[in-house]
């Protein structure tokens, strides 16, 4: 049985760390904090905090929300085993308090059924509370999972790496661009899309100084499609004259579409407030009751997806079961909404959204896909550390992202290769070097590259980053765990 996971999300975390204890790293994983003995002083505060932010929460919201003194010390375990300092527990505490902790009172790390159940204990955040107990319940679906996947030509190319230097060969592959394209042009009745901006249409390029149109072919099948909806990011909102965007294309996109319409009637909806970023990369297509989904990490732009400076992959899915969550997703963020206050009419985005996507699908070969959007689904708690934790000795774990943070993930890798496990990981050179908090920033303190609290560590942890050359950036955010099994190594989980 193969396993799927789909994720939009970003996640950025900042924290600080001072070592402390070493944890012994031999225990059972269906009982991975059983051997941790809860703090009851721990206990008592994080009691004493929930119950003050419990308070708060249900003046504001009118709903009912409780802790037990037994949720609470699965908690302190868990903080415990993240082995931090007076001043980061602090800053996790509100994390956990806001987050999916469901993790923590399964009895296995890779029982999805479990995982995806409403948290035992409901966040104290209105943008994580379930609309429908149905929504992490399993669908199944009579058909095989049909799923194309493409990278990028940079991914390919000689690659300069922490460890050691190695040369792969470059195949002729189609430029995702191209494979788009063609996509787009099949004549779909309807057309829903939720990019982070488009450019790549005559813009002058930083490298050539020349022109750049790899991405005026979809900008045109784009204009032309006869029912096309888009949402897309905002970089900044000064007054309704004067929108910027973080790809200049994206102006041009939006008149277009919107031209002659009323508010009401506007083809591209803008992403509100604009504090943060909405960093989707979806399209929707529809043909009667046929529906499928093109995504991944690569934005329309022409670093991405039309000359493919940068590494990425992406994934086409045909299936209307899973195409409807996106279609869920799109319409929340589309629908005109009266209620948010924002300078022009705008739908629900970031924190104003609601868990109401279906999200576990099992299809007839067996394979089994999950899909979580942020901030809303957390799929950071409830598929990447379940996963990262999961792993067993002789597993191997490959990550490959674009920036990296966070102290869970460092210490849930670390965990893994106590274990036993291998771990493989592949980060972009600049963000990773340059974000303080960054996995393998060396003035982080909290790092891959640190020591290991969990000992003793009988796996391992191997660290590399591109050298393609300025501007040339792996920009996946993708992880594979493959397990050990008597048949061989089978790719168990792709996280994309």
């Amino acid at each position: 049985m193969q396993k799927l996971a789909l994720l939009s999300l970003l996640l950025v975390i900042s924290c600080v760390h001072v070592p402390s204890e070493r944890i012994p790293a031999d225990t059972q994983i269906n009982s991975w904090l059983s051997f941790r003995a809860a703090n009851p002083i721990l206990v008592t505060q994080l009691l004493t905090e929930w119950e003050s932010k419990r308070q708060i929460f249900e003046k504001k919201l009118n709903v009912k929300t409780a802790a037990t003194p037994q949720q609470m010390q699965q908690i302190a375990r868990y903080l415990d085993f993240l082995n931090l300092n007076e001043t980061e527990k602090k800053v996790n505490i509100d994390r956990l308090f806001i987050s999916s902790t469901q993790f923590l009172f399964c009895d296995s790390l890779e029982d999805w059924v479990c995982l995806e159940k409403p948290p035992a204990l409901n966040p104290l955040a209105k943008f994580r509370r379930e609309t429908s107990e149905k929504l992490g319940q399993p669908k199944h679906i009579n058909e095989n999972l049909e799923m194309s996947y493409y990278f990028t030509r940079q991914w390919y190319k000689t690659k300069k790496l922490l460890i050691e230097a190695t040369e792969t060969v470059v195949p002729e592959k189609a430029q995702l661009a191209e494979v788009l394209h063609d996509i787009l042009n099949q004549n779909w009745s309807r057309m829903s899309m939720a990019i982070y901006g488009i450019d790549g249409v005559g813009e002058i390029d930083n490298k050539t100084k020349q022109n750049n149109y790899s991405i005026l072919p979809i900008f045109d099948a784009m204009k032309e499609s006869k029912n096309v909806r888009a949402v897309v990011d905002i970089e900044k909102y000064t007054n309704p004259s004067s929108v910027n965007f973080q790809y200049p294309t994206t102006s041009q996109l939006v008149e277009s579409l919107n031209q002659g319409r009323n508010t009401n009637d506007q083809r591209v909806h803008l992403e509100w407030p604009n504090a943060g970023i909405m960093h989707n990369k979806f399209f929707v297509f529809e043909n009667d009751n046929e529906k499928s989904v093109w995504t991944g990490t690569a934005n329309i732009s022409k670093n991405c997806i039309g000359d493919e400076d940068f590494a990425n992959m992406s994934v086409y899915i045909k299936n209307t079961e899973v195409a409807n969550s996106y279609l869920a997703e799109f319409e929340e963020m589309f629908t005109l909404d009266p209620a948010i206050k924002a300078p022009f009419v705008a739908g629900h985005f970031h924190q104003n959204k609601l868990p109401n996507t279906s999200r576990y699908f099992i299809f007839k070969d067996e394979t089994e896909l999950r899909l979580h959007f942020s901030p809303t689904d957390d799929g950071e708690h409830r598929v990447i550390i379940p996963m990262l934790l999961s792993a067993r000795s002789g597993d191997m774990i490959r990550v490959s992202m674009f920036g990296s943070s966070g102290v869970e993930y460092v210490r849930a890798m670390q965990y893994a290769a106590a274990r036993g496990a291998i771990v493989k990981v592949f980060v972009d050179r600049d963000t990773s070097f340059q974000i303080s908090t960054a996995w393998i920033n060396r003035k982080a303190s909290v790092r891959l590259q640190g020591p290991n609290p969990y000992q003793p560590v009988l796996g391992r942890l191997e660290i590399r980053h591109n050298n393609w050359g300025a501007g040339n950036m792996n920009h996946h955010k993708t992880a594979t765990l493959t397990r050990k099994t008597e048949q061989g190594m089978l790719a168990e989980i792709l996280v994309v």
